[in-house]
């Protein structure tokens, strides 16, 4: 299927984990929605090896590190994690430039925001609510534009839009 232009399979009920096989389809898949499922497990290393311009994973119960989805040079405009269990350290990973949407929200990533996303100006929406972040919102950019609640339930985080430091 050179031609595939997306896989959704969302509100589908589906159940259990991703097979590793189902990263190795051949070409580029611009868009990945497995969201409001049930999947489970670690999210399969063979998926990282693609560059999607969307991923829309949300609404499961996935583990492990979820950062295999970011990287400078990957071409990501739309990146929704939320309501999982994903755990990694915010603060190592490296964005793409094209990201417009990054929900990262219910989840158990931890670390410091990192100051690169004050240079994300086509940053439009942005959530990080409900993890175990701490520290100083970075000033700039875009990020004092959101709303509290996209900072909101983290272990310490401080600062604009929050309460200061």
């Amino acid at each position: 299927m050179p031609k595939l232009e997306a896989i959704e399979i969302h509100d589908n009920k589906l159940t259990g984990s991703i097979p590793n096989s189902f990263g190795s389809f051949v070409g580029n898949v611009p868009e990945l929605d497995l969201s409001n499922n049930q999947l489970s497990g670690k999210i399969p290393e063979s998926l990282s090896k693609h560059d999607f311009n969307a991923v829309f994973l949300s609404g499961n119960s996935l583990t492990g590190d979820g950062s295999m989805f970011f990287g400078r040079n990957k071409t990501t405009r739309q990146l929704d994690l939320s309501r999982n269990m994903f755990q990694f350290d915010i603060s190592k990973i490296e964005f793409a430039r094209s990201i417009l949407t990054l929900d990262l929200s219910q989840n158990r990533i931890f670390g410091k925001i990192p100051r690169v996303l004050t240079t994300l100006r086509s940053l439009e929406r942005f959530n990080v609510s409900y993890n175990s972040l701490c520290g100083k919102i970075p000033s700039g950019g875009r990020l004092q534009t959101f709303e509290p609640y996209a900072y909101s339930h983290n272990l310490c985080l401080c600062g604009t839009p929050l309460k200061a430091c």
